[in-house]
């Protein structure tokens, strides 16, 4: 029991040394990180937004991250839920990932992170020029399909091009991370921006009352500069 005690020791006084107050294998900014985008390749979406503060875009409550299943997805485009699955499968499947370098000063943190992904906006955009001349070479056989068959039929050439697509070279993406409350949390959007290419920035959500008033203060100045001329 004694050899134990002294061994537990040992191997606490080890953790510290390597990644002092972090703890041993506690939270750290590269585990955060790593964290996410493992959850992001398993598909776990809870755990992949719960990395996240509420100032980005994936931790905002109207992402809906969460809600990315296959039956959901299935339901908002009309096609089966195996073929949704296969089109989030490709799509995950195409990121890959490496932790490089981080750096911290104080509650905040930058993490370089190199990245392989498909860039699925540019295949969508090749996929649909395609399977637009697919129904001009062949009216006759789109004509005659119904709109369920006609969405599976696209989606199913959009995973055909995922597979088919390469990735892109590896670039890399500075995370900025702060400390919340003790734990390290991703909180900016250049990860998001990375593994979800053609992402938009968010856009700053306005208080209502604060936009009426602005509103009213501008009919207000044109009003006066009418008088005024």
């Amino acid at each position: 029991m004694k050899k134990l005690i002294i061994l537990l020791a040992v191997v606490f006084a080890l953790c510290f040394a390597v990644v002092g107050l972090a703890g041993c294998g506690g939270n750290s900014p590269e585990r955060t990180v790593e964290t996410a985008l493992d959850a992001f390749k398993s598909q776990d979406w809870e755990t992949f937004t719960a990395q996240y503060t509420g100032d980005t875009i994936v931790g905002r409550d109207d992402f809906g991250m969460t809600a990315m299943t296959a039956e959901t997805l299935a339901a908002g485009l009309g096609v089966s839920t195996e073929v949704a699955q296969s089109y989030i499968d490709a799509w995950v499947n195409g990121v890959e990932y490496s932790v490089i370098d981080s750096n911290i000063e104080g509650d905040v943190a930058t993490v370089t992170v190199e990245l392989t992904v498909l860039d699925i906006i540019a295949i969508n955009d090749q996929v649909m020029q395609d399977f637009a001349a697919r129904m001009a070479d062949d009216p006759e056989t789109y004509a005659a399909m119904s709109q369920a068959e006609l969405t599976e039929q696209m989606v199913m050439a959009e995973i055909e091009g995922i597979a088919g697509a390469e990735r892109t070279e590896p670039f890399t993406v500075e995370v900025v991370l702060a400390k919340v409350d003790g734990t390290w949390m991703i909180n900016d959007d250049s990860l998001t921006m990375g593994i979800f290419p053609g992402t938009q920035e968010p856009q700053p959500q306005v208080d209502d009352a604060a936009a009426e008033d602005a509103e009213s203060a501008a009919v207000d100045d044109t009003a006066a500069e009418d008088t005024e001329e």
